[in-house]
C-alpha cells in the first residue's frame, strides 16, 4: 500500500500546508505501516525550552526530503503507507495532566503502526514507554544523549527531561539500556552510581573516539537481546557545531555524519523511535531540524528496507 502525497511535484514545497514529508494526515484509528506524531510539550526542560515548536519545524523543514535516501534507495512513500498523525494535544504549565493525555493517546494507536514521536522535551519519552510497555511488555532501549538523565528529582522537580530515564528503569519500563554520546557535566562524582547499579551501558564519548563509531554501531547491533527494540534520540547527542538548537547543547559530540550513518545501518526491527529536544528559536539557518528531518526519514527508511526483505 503506497503513501498518496499531498504535495504535487509540479509545485514548489513551500505553496503547501506542511505536514511530515507531505503526507496525509491520519486519525488515532489509521492502520497504516509507519506514522509520525508531534509531541509538543517542553515543561520538562530545565534551562532553555522551546521544543514545543520543533514538530512543525520540522514539518516544514521535512519538505525538501525528495524522498529516497542516496544510500538506502528505499522508496518508502511508494511502497508503504506512512501518515502524519499530527500533535498530542498537551495542556500547557501542567506535566502531570500531559504525561497522562500522551500515553493514553498513544496506547490507542495500533501496536502495529511503527510510530515515531516527535518531541518536545525528553520527557515525553517517559509516556512514550509507558504507552509501549501495555503493547510490547518491557523495552530494550537505545538512547542518544549527551546527558544520563539519571537525575533524582533535580531542581525539586518529580518530572523532567533530566530524570525521564530514572522513572522508567525504577518503574520497570526497560528491559536494558545503551546509551550513547554520553559526554555532560556531573553535579557530582556519585551520579554514575545510578548506571552502574542498574547495568546501563555506557558509550561516553571517549570511548566512541577509542574504538571508532563504526565499531560501536556493530557492538550495538550484535548486543541486542530483545525483539522490541526503541530508540530514542536528544538531539544534543550530537555535536553543536551541527546541531545547535537545543536545550543543553554540550560540546564534543557525534557528527551529523555519524548519527546519520546509524540509522542508514540499522540491521534490527524496532517497534518505534523518537527525537527529542530541538529548539527552533535556538538554531542557525535549520540546521538542527533539517538534521532532525532526516535522522526521522532515515529512521523510516530503514525500518522500510527491514519490513520489505522480511515479507519476501
Amino acid at each position: 500500500m503506497s503513501t498518496k502525497f499531498l504535495t504535487d511535484p509540479a509545485k514548489p514545497p513551500f505553496l503547501e500546508n506542511y505536514t511530515f514529508f507531505g503526507l496525509k494526515l491520519a486519525s488515532v484509528n489509521t492502520k497504516s505501516d509507519f506514522g509520525i506524531i508531534g509531541v509538543p510539550m517542553d515543561f520538562g526542560s530545565t534551562y532553555r525550552v522551546g521544543q514545543r515548536f520543533a514538530p512543525q519545524k520540522i514539518r516544514e523543514l521535512s519538505k525538501i526530503i525528495s524522498g529516497v535516501d542516496f544510500f538506502l534507495r528505499e522508496d518508502i512513500f511508494q511502497e508503504f503507507s506512512v501518515f502524519d498523525y499530527g500533535d498530542i494535544n498537551v495542556v500547557p504549565g501542567f506535566v502531570d495532566d500531559s504525561l497522562k493525555i500522551i500515553e493514553d493517546y498513544l496506547s490507542r494507536i495500533s501496536k502495529d503502526v511503527n510510530m515515531v514521536h516527535v518531541g518536545g522535551d525528553h520527557l515525553v519519552t517517559l509516556p512514550i514507554l509507558r504507552s509501549l510497555y501495555k503493547k510490547f511488555g518491557k523495552i530494550e532501549l537505545i538512547d542518544f544523549d549527551a546527558h544520563t538523565d539519571t537525575w533524582d528529582d533535580i531542581y525539586k522537580s518529580e518530572f523532567s527531561h533530566a530524570n525521564w530515564l530514572r522513572k522508567a528503569i525504577i518503574e520497570g519500563l526497560v528491559s536494558k539500556v545503551t546509551q550513547v554520546s554520553i559526554r555532560g557535566s556531573l553535579y557530582s562524582k556519585q551520579d554514575t552510581d545510578f548506571q552502574e547499579k542498574y547495568g546501563v551501558n555506557v558509550y561516553d564519548m571517549k570511548k566512541i573516539r577509542d574504538i571508532g563509531f563504526e565499531n560501536v554501531i556493530k557492538e550495538i547491533q550484535r548486543n541486542i537481546e530483545t525483539e522490541s527494540v526503541y530508540i530514542t534520540v536528544d538531539i544534543d547527542a550530537v555535536d553543536p557545531a551541527y546541531a545547535p538548537g537545543t536545550g543543553v547543547p554540550e560540546p564534543g559530540g557525534l557528527t551529523s555524519w555519524e548519527i546519520m550513518s546509524f540509522f542508514r545501518s540499522i540491521d534490527f526491527n524496532a517497534v518505534g523511535m523518537d527525537l527529542v529536544e530541538i529548539i527552533p528559536s535556538y538554531d542557525h539557518s535549520d540546521i538542527t531540524s533539517i538534521l532532525g528531518a532526516n535522522i526521522i526519514f532515515l529512521y523510516l527508511s530503514s525500518q522500510a528496507k527491514l519490513l520489505k526483505y522480511r515479507n519476501l
